[in-house]
This record gives C-alpha cells, structure tokens and sequence, in this order.
C-alpha cells in the first residue's frame, strides 16, 4: 500500500482503533483539481496483552501505530481516530430544547457510572444541534480518560497528530448522510466486529440511537436485529412525533452493514432469510465518487475510518462532531501570556521605554519635592531662630532688671541680728536655733524657766527697730535636770533697717 507522494501534499488520513486491530484510511490529494488517491490497510496490534490500559497493551499499541506510520510515510501529518464500541458509549436526545439539555445533564452526571469503560475519570464529547426553532439534537459520548491520554502518547510516539477523536459509529452515520441514504427516513446500521454487533439508527447524517444488543456471533446479527426491531421503530416513531415529522413507510426497512467481507455477507444471506429487513453493504471503494482506490476490493471493515475522513474533507460540517480531545485542549489550553509575549514584542519594548520615561520623571519629581520641602524646613527653622533671640534678649533684659533689683537690696547683717535677738532674750531664757526661713524672715527656738520669759522675749524683741511683725509661734512644756522648763518658738521678720539705729535702755539695759 505504501507509495510516493508529493511532499508538499497533506493525505486526510483517519483510524479506527478496535479491540485488537487497527484500520486505517488515507486520501492522497496530490495534484489540485485532480482525483485523490484511496488507500487503506488494517493491521492486529494486540498479540498477548489483555487490554490497552495495560503497561503491555500500551507498548504493543505504541509499537503497532509507529510501524504503521512508518511504513505508510505518515509521521507528521495529522490522523482522526475513531473508537469501537469497546472503548466509548454513546448516547442521544432528541426533542425539545429543554427536555434535550435536561437529559445531555442528568447524562453528564452519571458519565463515572460507566465502569465497563474502565475506572478513574471520564472523558466526555458532546454536541447539540438545533433542529428545528423548537427542537435540538444531542449526543454525548463517554470514554475513560486512561484510554484518550493512551491514544495520544501512542500517536505521539508514532509522530502523528490527533485531531479528533469521535465514536464509530458517529463516522457511520456521517456516510449514511453523505451518500443520502438516510435523508427521506430513518435506517439502520450495522458494523459486525469480532466484539459483537454494533447497531445504530442514522436521520439525515446523524446518529439517533447507538444500540447494543447482545450476541458475538454474525450469523446472530439478522435474529438479533429482526428480534429488537419493532423496539427500535417505536424508538423512532416516538422520535418523530416529538419533532413534529412524519416517520414515512421506508423508515428502518434497510440496514447498511459493514465489516470483514465474510462477516457481512454472512449476515446478508441471513436477513435475506428472514425477509425483514433489506440488507445494503457499504462499499468503499464508491463512498466518495471522486476518490479513486488503489484496489477494487477494500474491505468494508474500514468505513469508519473513511466517514472520519469525510468530515476532514468538507470544510464546513454539516454536523457538529462529538470530539473527545476538546475537553483535553480546554483542560491542556497554553496560557495566552507566552502567545502574547512571542508576538507583541515592539509594543512591549514601546512600554518599556515609556515606563523608564515614567520612572525617571517621577525620580525628578520626588528630587524637586525634596528640595521644596528642605526650603521649606529651613523657613520653618529661621522662624524658630527669631523666636529664639526674642526670648534671649527678654531674658537678658529680665536678669538685668534682677541684677539691679538685688543690688538694691541690702543684705542682712546676720552678726548683728544674732547679737540682737540674744540681748533680747531675759536672764531666765537662752537660745537654741536660728534660722533664715525665707529672705528677710527669722525664726529662732529658745527655752526658759516659765512662761514669762517667753512673752518678755517677745515684747522687746518687737521694740528692736529692723524687727516687724514678731510673732510667737507656739510653747512646749518641757522638764530638764533643773526642773520644769518650756521650749518656744519666734518668728519675724527684717524690715531692712539696721537693729542698732535707734536704740533705747531701761532700768535693766534692755532696749526700749
């Protein structure tokens, strides 16, 4: 199957992943306006492991789709891939708008119920399509996310690029649809694969109902089919009725078959028999007029890989396709400021620049606000200096005015003072204290033998001229070794003349 091609060409290339084989479609498109080149090859890619999700599984399925690549010239270009019914379940809800997005949520929910899938999380492909003003199409796949991040580190090993990842039997229904088979009425498909049928109801291109009756054998394939079938018409009826279309008499009177070529015909003899249903083998090789095949006899086994390769081929889909790897990207999406940065570079080096005109204004502005707030400190200490030498020249007068007040002032002659009190005291009393108590005031203790001497002391101490204002402060009765004695206190005070100016004696020498 491998050939030359142009370097320059893009194939559409497109697989389908089975349990254990792999099929693969590429479309050659080598010269513009010209016929494109059909070619296909399946492969067994599971020998002795169990299952794909294991160490073994993935080895064998890596080394399988790296020899395919090689030998096919297709590392580098990018590859659909379309899983079996043993890797994902498929479910459908058509009807109104509501009802449809109520059921595509409760369906959602219920994705990690699905443990035949596998265990650990789900990956989920959606698409919702209006049909009418009224009514919407839904289709939710699941599959195990294990199984989606396999295929991709396989293909990557491979040197492939995935673009999408959609259920087979969504690619069936696309052929259905291409090829018109389905557009007056709703028809049956039927993929015999060595796992077990697969059956499916395909409208106008779109899959209505993925179906999974029991039964591995193809000779099983009509029983089953013819056994369920008034099911699947009331399925459809009901379909209909809620759109609002009419089911028409064709609807599900044939069923389009594809798989090895002993399989299906097989299968054809026994719906033959049972006269139920009009059996229709898919060709490849006339799926697509203006693809032209290598060989005449393509077994049928790869038309899902070919209904990938139909929606690469038009570049506007009819049907949204349910794409597994969209919620890997949204989850694996590259952060958009690297994107931005590789590609707005001058308007970044424009900010920059601006950004150090900015600083370096704002380092000028804070400079000349420095130096307007240094003025306006040094305003601020030039007034406190005035204050200062205000005040210094206040004080300087205040102590000059203190200085001439205490030159005025006449100090007391303490000498005489004392000399004075004493000659003031009778025979019977003697001094004990004197003291300044204050300027220009006196106070003295002194004891005598009664209470006389006491108030005789006061009376000539307030004849002495300089003594105003003598007072007796207080008496204590006091007992000494001689006998009973009293303790006074005196207090007055220097009117500034001298105690000697004017000084009169009595009978006893005392001053008068």
């Amino acid at each position: 199957m491998a050939g030359k091609r142009s370097k320059t060409a893009r194939p559409l290339v497109a697989l389908e992943v089975t349990r254990s084989q792999l099929h693969l479609v590429a479309v050659d498109r080598n010269q513009p306006g010209g016929p494109a080149r059909l070619r296909s090859r399946s492969i067994t890619w599971r020998s002795e492991s169990l299952s794909l999700a294991g160490e073994a599984g993935q080895r064998e399925f890596a080394s399988a789709l790296t020899k395919l690549a090689e030998e096919e010239k297709l590392r580098g270009t990018g590859v659909r891939l379309a899983l079996s019914r043993y890797y994902c379940t498929t479910r459908v809800v058509s009807g109104a708008r509501d009802h449809v997005h109520r059921e595509l949520g409760e369906l959602r929910a219920r994705s990690s119920l699905y443990l035949t899938l596998g265990q650990g999380r789900k990956a989920l492909a959606e698409t919702v399509q209006p049909l009418d003003a009224r009514h919407d199409h839904g289709l939710l796949a699941v599959a195990s996310r294990k199984t989606i991040e396999i295929l991709l580190a396989g293909a990557a090993a491979a040197g492939l690029e995935v673009l999408s990842i959609e259920p087979t039997m969504v690619a069936l229904s696309r052929i259905l649809g291409h090829r018109g088979f389905d557009t007056e009425a709703p028809q049956l498909i039927g993929n015999l694969t060595a796992d077990g049928l697969e059956l499916g109801v395909s409208f106008g291109g779109r899959l209505f109902l993925d179906y999974r009756p029991a039964g591995r054998q193809d000779r099983d394939a009509a029983d089953l089919v013819c056994g369920h079938l008034n099911r699947l018409r009331r399925y459809c009826q009901r379909c209909c009725v809620q759109l609002g279309q009419p089911m028409g008499a064709e609807a599900l009177s044939r069923i389009y078959l594809t798989g090895r070529a002993e399989s299906v015909a097989a299968a054809c003899d026994a719906f033959r028999k049972d006269g139920k249903l009009i059996p229709e083998p898919l060709d490849p090789a006339s799926l697509e007029p203006g693809w032209q095949s290598e060989s005449q006899l393509i077994d049928s086994e790869v038309c899902p890989a070919l209904g990938s390769c139909l929606a690469a081929a038009s570049e506007e889909e009819s049907c949204p396709t349910p794409n597994f790897l969209e919620q890997i990207r949204a989850e694996r999406r590259e952060p958009l400021l690297p994107a931005l940065l590789r590609s707005s570079w001058p308007v970044a080096a424009a900010l920059l620049v601006a950004a150090l005109l900015v600083g370096l204004n704002g380092v000028e502005k804070i400079r000349l606000r420095t130096v307007v707030q240094e003025i306006e400190a040094l305003g601020a200490t030039y007034d406190q200096v005035a204050e200062y030498r205000r005040q210094i020249a206040v004080s300087e007068k205040r102590v000059r005015c203190l200085q001439a007040i205490e030159n005025e002032i006449v100090a007391p002659h303490w000498g005489e003072v004392i000399s004075t009190v004493a000659g003031c005291l009778p025979e019977s009393v003697w001094l004990n204290r004197l003291e300044a108590a204050a300027p220009g005031r006196v106070m003295f203790s002194g004891t005598s033998y009664g209470d006389e001497g006491a108030y005789e002391s006061v009376r000539w101490l307030s004849a002495v001229p300089g003594f105003v204002a003598v007072q007796l402060e207080g008496m204590q009765p006091q007992s000494l070794p001689t006998g009973p004695a009293s303790r006074f206190d005196v207090r007055f005070e220097l009117s500034g003349k001298s105690p000697h100016a004017e000084k009169t004696e009595n009978g006893d020498g005392k001053p008068s």
